[in-house]
């Protein structure tokens, strides 16, 4: 039995692509997309429709669905309006969605998938507790334990774009990184594969090449650059740089961005500039 997950496309059509090329030729018996299928790259629709166009694929929710779900409200646009321009591009994205997230909403959670001898691959994009709460390789055992809920043989997580295989006691951890954005300083896209052999269960990461050049492309002719606001700068850079960009800018600016310390533009443009990193836009 093979099962191949991805995770965290983010709309990156290209790396999409690259991934579907390999899927082809190792030809899994089960695919499952756990989660992030859509925001923060150019192309969200496009993936989105491809991932739907696969028969007997397992489509799953992450916290990025999550947040073109909330534009559904109303209220979401007269919120803070500090909050909201930094959550600006999440927006963008639901407007390339024309609005519809429908699908998107009937999305699960989590699946569990189980072996000939009754043993579960369980599948979130997180953990148990919430699809932002990650697991981090190098977390305390005890950590790693009270998100997978009652151990299961296999847990199958993402969220976090650094693809690891783990044991942790009984349960073994995988992350299958990310198809579209990955960290960790090394740019091709990642998925994985799980294979049930011999009567126990083993996993692999795949890390694949592809034109990078026509998502940078992308990224421009969308007009996502211009259009989905200044995180989508930072956006852009760890997605070029394939390390952490946005997270690091939070932890520093996103405080005095919402008590209106600070204009978002100008954190923005401050932070990249300290990197050595230029605005890609403007």
């Amino acid at each position: 039995m093979k099962i191949a997950i991805l995770s965290d496309i983010h709309g990156n059509v290209p790396a999409l692509h690259a991934v579907m090329e390999h899927l082809t030729r190792w030809q899994p018996d089960q695919v499952v997309v756990n989660g992030d299928t859509v925001n923060r790259g150019p192309a969200s629709m496009a993936a989105w429709q491809f991932v739907q166009r696969q028969p007997g694929w397992h489509l799953l929710k992450g916290n990025h669905e999550d947040y073109l779900i909330e534009h559904q409200n109303k209220g979401t646009v007269a919120q803070n309006g500090r909050i909201f321009s930094i959550n600006y591009m999440s927006y963008w994205t639901f407007l390339q969605h024309q609005r519809d997230v429908t699908a998107l909403a009937k999305l699960a959670d989590g699946l569990s998938l189980f072996a000939p001898d009754g043993t579960e691959l369980r599948l979130r994009h997180a953990s148990m507790k919430h699809n932002r709460d990650g697991i981090w390789p190098n977390a305390e055992v005890a950590k790693v334990q009270g998100r997978l809920g009652t151990p299961p043989a296999v847990f199958a997580t993402a969220h976090i774009h650094l693809p690891f295989v783990r044991q942790v006691r009984q349960t073994l951890v995988v992350n299958s990184g990310s198809v579209g954005t990955p960290i960790g300083g090394d740019w091709r896209a990642s998925y994985a594969q799980i294979t049930w052999q011999q009567r126990s269960w083993a996993a692999n990461i795949v890390r694949l090449a592809y034109d990078r050049g026509q998502t940078r492309q992308q990224y421009a002719t969308s007009g996502f650059l211009a259009e989905a606001g200044p995180v989508g700068w930072l956006v852009f850079h760890e997605w070029e740089q394939a390390t952490g960009v946005v997270y690091p800018w939070l932890a520093e600016y996103y405080e005095a961005v919402v008590a209106g310390e600070i204009e978002l533009e100008t954190a923005v443009t401050r932070y990249l500039t300290r990197q050595g990193l230029a605005v890609p836009w403007g």
